[in-house]
C-alpha cells in the first residue's frame, strides 16, 4: 500500500535575514545550517528537501551533511 504524500511548503527566517532572530555574533554557514536543522526538529518535520537559491543552496547543503537523515535531495538554484 503507497501512503499519501503530505506536500506543504515552509520558509525558514535565518538570524539576520527576513523575520528570524537576532544572533549574537555575525552568522557564519555553520551557525544558519544549525538554526534551519535546529528549527525542523522543532517543528518535527521528519524528512525534507530543502531548496536554497543563491547563498541558500549553500545553507542547505550544509544543512543536509549536518542532518542527513531529515534532509532528502537538496534543490539547488543559483549557487554561489
Amino acid at each position: 500500500m503507497i501512503s499519501p504524500v503530505k506536500n506543504e511548503a515552509w520558509t525558514v527566517g535565518l538570524p539576520r535575514f527576513g523575520r528570524g532572530s537576532e544572533p549574537s555574533g555575525p552568522p557564519d554557514l555553520a551557525g544558519l545550517a544549525v538554526a534551519v536543522a535546529d528549527r525542523l526538529e522543532a517543528v518535527d518535520l521528519p524528512e525534507v528537501r530543502l531548496l536554497g537559491s543563491s547563498f541558500g543552496c549553500r545553507v542547505a547543503t550544509e544543512t543536509a551533511v549536518r542532518r542527513p537523515g531529515r534532509v532528502r535531495s537538496p534543490v539547488l538554484s543559483g549557487p554561489t
